[in-house]
């Protein structure tokens, strides 16, 4: 029987084991428990209501946040978007820590982590001085992550944070658009798809209409939001200037999205089925 290729295989190859999907097996099983004292009597629950309301989130209030000044990295960006919204909504949350390190594929399994997981508690009158408020649960929680987490860990899909998505066509708002060459990974939260935006052309002074996948990302070190877009037909790519409102052609353009998919660029969406496992 052939053995399953783990993170110990990623020492000479540290992303790339199945070239099409980046997907790897994780080396420690998967754990069904949750960070949890006192469940919530009738705790919210990851459902196709709530991932649809997560979407509408992100259309609706993701552009007011990526202008507030708040500096992210690429990761925490997606991080947090998803992280705030189960918070306003008392959702759980769960993830997978990748193993990362110089030292390779070894150090790597032992800086694994499982089991990063949030739920609401219920208020118990009798233990007042111990209770601990959702607020401040999912406040911990977003610096966990953002201080220990990063692309990697939404890139690789083995470890259960995020699934693959297949094409350019089925990402949705909320999804995530992952770039990964060599060591060079980069996160990119999806505004909109298959959407008109008008690009100014400075010798016509005018817009031109293109068609478009409309991101929003953070960069390293940390920054305020930008906004950009890959064109879904002549793989031009654009950014958008807050200040003027308006779209200008990228001259150091990452490539023809359509040419580079499951290539260097890849299509994720988080894992909301195992978000619940958070739940007793």
């Amino acid at each position: 029987m052939s053995r399953i290729p783990g993170p110990f295989d990623q020492l000479n190859q540290p992303i790339a084991i199945d070239k099409g999907t980046l997907c790897v097996q994780r080396s420690c099983p998967p754990d069904t428990r949750g960070l949890r004292a006192v469940p919530a009597s009738s705790p919210a629950r990851w459902t196709d209501k709530t991932i649809t309301e997560y979407r509408t989130m992100i259309v609706s209030d993701a552009l007011r946040l990526a202008q507030t000044n708040e500096e992210f990295d690429c990761a925490d960006w997606a991080f947090t978007m998803l992280i705030r919204f189960a918070r306003d909504h008392r959702l759980p949350l769960k993830f997978h820590k990748v193993g990362s390190g110089a030292v390779g594929g070894a150090w790597q399994k032992f800086t694994e982590r499982d089991n990063i997981a949030v739920a609401p508690l219920d208020f118990d009158p009798r233990y007042t001085d111990y209770y601990v408020t959702p607020e401040v649960l999912y406040s911990i929680l977003e610096s966990t992550i953002r201080s220990q987490l990063g692309a990697r860990d939404l890139i690789l899909t083995g470890f259960d944070n995020a699934v693959d998505v297949v094409g350019i066509a089925a990402l949705l708002p909320g999804d995530i658009v992952a770039l990964s060459a060599g060591e060079h990974r980069h996160i990119q939260l999806v505004l909109k798809n298959d959407v008109e935006i008008q690009v100014w052309d400075d010798a016509k002074k005018t817009g031109v209409p293109a068609t478009v996948l409309d991101i929003l990302q953070g960069d390293m070190p940390a920054s305020i939001i930008r906004r950009a877009a890959w064109d879904l037909n002549n793989g031009l790519y654009y950014r958008y200037d807050f200040s003027t409102g308006r779209w200008h052609i990228e001259s150091n353009t990452p490539g023809d999205i359509r040419r580079l998919w499951h290539v260097t660029v890849f299509g994720r969406r988080w894992n909301f089925p195992r978000f619940n496992e958070a739940l007793p």
